[in-house]
C-alpha cells in the first residue's frame, strides 16, 4: 500500500484544521468531508487485504490424523468434544435434528442445524463419516 495513505484520521483532520485555521467554517465543513471520502476510500481499499481466509479442515491445522466421528451415531457429547465449533448447545441440536429428520445423507446436511454454518461444516470434514 502507498505510504502516503498511511495517515490517521486525527493527523487528517489536523493537517486540515491548520489549513483552514484563518478561513471560515464553510472551508472547515469542505475538509471535514474530505477526510471522511478519503477515510472510506482507503478502507475500501484495504478491506480485501483483511477479508476472512478460507476455513482449513481440522487435519490441516492439526496436522496429526484425528479420530472418526459418525454423526448420525454419536452422541451429544461425542460429538461436541470431535468437532470443532461445537458446543454443549449445538451437539444437542444436531442429535435433535438427526432424530427429527432421520439420518444424514451428507456432512454437508449439518449446515442445515440452525447456528451451523457451512465453514464449521468444511472444518470438520476430514472427521465426519456418515457409517
Amino acid at each position: 500500500m502507498n505510504e502516503t495513505y498511511l495517515f490517521s484520521m486525527k493527523q487528517w483532520a489536523a493537517a486540515l484544521a491548520q489549513f483552514c485555521s484563518a478561513a471560515s467554517m464553510r472551508c472547515m465543513m469542505r475538509a471535514l468531508y474530505v477526510v471522511m471520502m478519503l477515510a472510506i476510500g482507503v478502507a475500501l481499499a484495504v478491506a480485501p487485504a483483511y477479508a476472512e481466509a478460507p476455513a482449513e479442515p481440522v487435519s490441516a491445522m492439526t496436522g496429526a490424523t484425528l479420530d472418526k466421528v459418525n454423526i448420525n451415531t454419536a452422541s451429544a457429547q461425542t460429538l461436541e468434544e470431535k468437532l470443532v465449533g461445537i458446543g454443549e448447545a449445538r451437539a444437542g441440536d444436531i442429535v435433535r435434528y438427526r432424530e427429527t429428520y432421520g439420518s444424514f445423507v451428507s456432512a454437508d446436511e449439518l449446515a442445515e442445524v440452525k447456528g451451523i454454518g457451512q465453514s464449521t461444516v468444511d472444518r470438520n470434514r476430514d472427521v465426519i463419516t456418515l457409517e
